[in-house]
């Protein structure tokens, strides 16, 4: 159910609403939108327009717009609620009818299947594409162009295992409201590697410890438990080792969950909660 507190799930503001949305909107006109699909390889989600990145979203990504104002969109992304603007030129109104997503670090189209011509687009972690035709190299997609087929996974079919897949990540540049292989943060790291599990993690850690229980004993580290400090969440790989994009390296780093404790306390002040996810 929609936070009826939080700015970041209420999809409205002091024009429009959602007329779906769950509690009732407050706004002047109440509308149901239309979805767009993101057709750049990656969408700043805005707190305002021309204002801070809170979140991104990925090429095949849905947006249902509910206001278009000064060559910004504003509403809501489909997959996890987060409300906010989109520049109007990185949507479509086609709707991409995904067949596959891109289950390697990055891809590439290419204008035609052969890897030493020029390639039209890169294409992140989590990027959806429809395919109309699977070769053994290449796929081709309703548009025209080739991804190699190597990097493409079904959709419906994940990993198993969200630590393998956060590990993808290691040495990425840490990006505040990042989501993608060119700049992540903490918890668009663990939102990328649950979401390749078929997990709906929600966008913020805060969010994100919301969605969990927190253990009884938070010593016993096991892999793919989370553990939380107030702004920030890390994924452990195992009882000695966690995984997390982080400020103190500007990047994604593998270190022992011992040392990152200790840094958090003696610079923040800060204690860790270790916790699991819990399914609906």
């Amino acid at each position: 159910m929609t936070n009826i507190f939080d700015n970041r799930s209420i999809p409205s503001n002091n024009r429009v609403g959602w007329i779906r949305a769950n509690p009732k909107c407050i706004a002047k006109n109440l509308v149901d939108g239309e979805l767009c699909s993101i057709t750049s390889n990656y969408a700043n989600l805005l707190s305002e327009p021309s204002g801070n990145r809170v979140r991104q979203l990925v090429y095949g990504d849905t947006f249902r717009v509910l206001e278009k104002r000064s060559g910004f969109s504003f509403g809501f992304n489909s997959f996890d609620g987060y409300v906010g603007y989109i520049k109007s030129d990185n949507l479509e109104k086609k709707i991409v009818k995904s067949t596959h997503w891109v289950s390697s670090l990055s891809s590439q189209v290419y204008a035609s299947p052969d890897i030493k011509k020029d390639f039209l687009i890169n294409l992140p972690f989590g990027a959806q594409v429809e395919i109309i035709e699977i070769k053994e190299s290449f796929c081709e997609t309703s548009d025209g162009g080739f991804v190699p087929t190597q990097h493409l996974t079904k959709m419906n079919k994940f990993y198993s295992d969200a630590a393998l897949v956060a590990n993808f990540f290691i040495g990425t540049p840490y990006l505040w409201g990042g989501n993608t292989c060119w700049g992540i943060d903490c918890s668009g790291l663990m939102q990328a590697a649950f979401r390749a599990c078929g997990v709906v993690l929600p966008a913020d850690s805060d969010q994100q410890e919301a969605r969990c229980i927190i253990l009884d004993e938070p010593s016993k580290f096991k892999r793919n438990d989370l553990i939380f400090w107030d702004g920030h969440v890390a994924l452990a790989v195992d009882d000695k080792n966690l995984i997390h994009a982080n400020a103190f390296h500007m990047s994604v780093t593998l270190e022992p969950i011992n040392v990152v404790i200790k840094r958090m306390q003696l610079e923040c002040k800060k204690e860790y909660r270790l916790c699991r996810f819990k399914e609906n």
